[in-house]
Order: C-alpha cells, then structure tokens, then sequence
C-alpha cells in the first residue's frame, strides 16, 4: 500500500495561485449569468435560478477542491449552467439542469465518453468525481494536491537548481482504492497543454485553456 508519492515538477506554488484565481473569476463569471432575464438569447430562453447559481458555485468549488484544475461555466438557453474542466487528457462537463438535477459526462482526448451519468444531486456528483479520480487518475500516478508540502533541494547531485520536490503526505482516500500491487511511487512532469471548451451547443460562451498534463517519466 502506498503511503507517500513523489512529484517532480517546477513553479507549482505559481501554478497554485493561478488556480486559485481562476476559480475566483468563474465564482463571479457565475454570479454575472444572474443578470439573464426572460429572452436573453435573441428573444428566446431565460435566466438560471438562484437555486441553480448556488449550485454551479459548489460544483466548481468542489471540482477546484477534487481535482485541483482550471474551471469555466457557461450559461444554457433555458436557465441551465454548464461548468467545465480539463485534467490531463479528460475534458469534464457538468450540466445543471432548470429543476436542479446533474448531468456528469467525462470524455478522453479523443471524444470518447469515460463516464456519462444523468439525475445527480450534489452529494451523488461528488461521489462520481471521487470515483473518476480513483479509477482513471490515481492508477498512473499519485495526485493528492490538498496535502502537499514543497522542499527546495538547491545543491542535490541528481536534480537542477531550484527545482521543487513535492513531497505528498498519505491520503485516506487512496487507502480505499489503491490496489495492493502498485508499490512503486510515480515521477510525473508537468507539461502545458491547450484544449477547447464548451462543446455541447445547448451552452454559451468561448475559453481557450492552457492547463497541464502530468506525464509519467
């Protein structure tokens, strides 16, 4: 069982911060879809409800907190809100529908659907997200963002000057679903990848992203 991963990467603490603020501006990006009245695409349509815009600030709240990636949100024509992510090769899409109900789709980088889920409520999307982080992230490496602490090794004999060795801490979650054989920590490196957004056409809006794919060495 694994108890503690290592990952090999530079400028996380600056990537950190950009998440952070990233998850800000779509907080207030979600907030401004509440100025969408009745008719707000060309004469057809309405606004999200506020039950719905409370929604969409816990869902991206929850994937900034899961999954630790860069977030968007769109608007639908009839009050629905979408919010997105990308992490590593799985675009995320979650749909929140009019009467508050949960759609959860997670395509690879070939558009092929990983996960498609309808009739979520909160806690039953969380779940999910659990469950795709275990099952398609956790077996090709070690990813625990919440618990990690940064050493700075400037004169290591194997690695280049500042350099960052993340050392993470044990997570209970990973004890549920590691399997036994995996004993072996995984190296990754953090490579800048840019994908699109917002591929369903039911949502408005445009947002080309550059997140970053972890590949194992």
């Amino acid at each position: 069982m694994i108890s503690k991963g290592t990952v090999l990467y530079s400028g996380y603490q600056a990537e950190k911060e950009k998440l952070a603020g990233n998850l800000m501006d779509i907080l207030q990006k979600i907030k401004s879809f509440s100025t969408l009245g009745k008719g707000w695409h060309y004469g057809e349509g309405q606004g999200p409800s506020l039950a719905t815009l409370g929604l969409a600030e816990r869902i991206a709240k929850r994937l900034h907190l899961e999954l630790f990636c860069k977030i968007d949100a769109f608007p639908g024509i009839w009050g629905e809100i979408q919010v997105t992510a990308y992490l590593q090769e799985y675009f995320i899409e979650i749909n929140i529908l009019s009467d508050g109900s949960i759609e959860f789709l997670v395509e690879d980088q070939n558009q092929n659907i990983v996960l498609e889920l309808e009739g979520l409520n909160f806690d039953g999307l969380v779940t999910k997200i659990k469950f795709f982080k275990g099952q398609y992230l956790w077996k090709s490496f070690v990813y625990f963002p919440q618990t990690i602490s940064i050493k700075t090794y400037p004169d290591s004999p194997v690695l280049p000057s500042g350099i960052l060795l993340v050392q993470e801490e044990e997570s209970p979650y990973l004890t549920e679903i590691a399997h036994s054989e995996t004993q072996a920590a995984h190296v990754a490196i953090l490579t800048p990848i840019t994908k699109r957004s917002a591929i369903n056409p039911r949502y408005f809006g445009n947002s080309v992203q550059t997140n970053y794919q972890i590949i194992p060495s």
